[in-house]
């Protein structure tokens, strides 16, 4: 099986010396879960959503058999601008002053080791980014892809 996980940002060097190839996911805390988003792939769809909601992400990476780590961008945002991603794309400032949150945007990476390879950052947060990710990390995961 696999390897699937929550971790850290720290936990980066020794993920990147195991793995050739994976996705980092980076979520927002409290992500919604409808039709279109990719929440985390260890959260459940509650039942009064089943018919709703289709859990993407599990389905996509149940097929796919690449190794999946998640964290959450808040905390981790040291680590993705030191990946040199742009902060414009990882969180956005609050519009009316006294509000005091910032909302972090999700994004999903790929790595083959300790390179990125491409990021949802600059594109849609969907699962069509997701597979075009995974096809630019290395084919043969579609190609020996496996969906029910």
């Amino acid at each position: 099986m696999v390897e699937r996980k929550i971790v850290k940002a720290s936990d980066f060097h020794q993920i990147a010396q195991t793995n050739e190839y994976f996705i980092w996911h980076f979520l927002q805390k409290n992500q919604t879960q409808n039709p279109l988003s990719l929440f985390s792939y260890f959260d459940e769809v509650p039942t009064d959503k089943k018919d709703f909601v289709i859990h993407t992400l599990k389905y996509l990476l149940d097929g796919i058999q690449i190794p999946y780590f998640e964290s959450y961008t808040d905390e981790s945002m040291d680590f993705l601008m030191g990946l040199g991603f742009d902060v414009n794309y990882l969180y956005k400032v609050p519009k009316n002053p006294t509000h005091k949150e910032f909302y972090f945007s999700p994004i999903f990476i790929g790595f083959n080791k300790f390179k990125v390879v491409g990021s949802s950052a600059e594109k849609c947060y969907c699962d069509e980014t997701f597979l075009e990710l995974v096809m630019k990390m290395n084919p043969d995961f579609i190609v020996n892809s496996s969906f029910d």
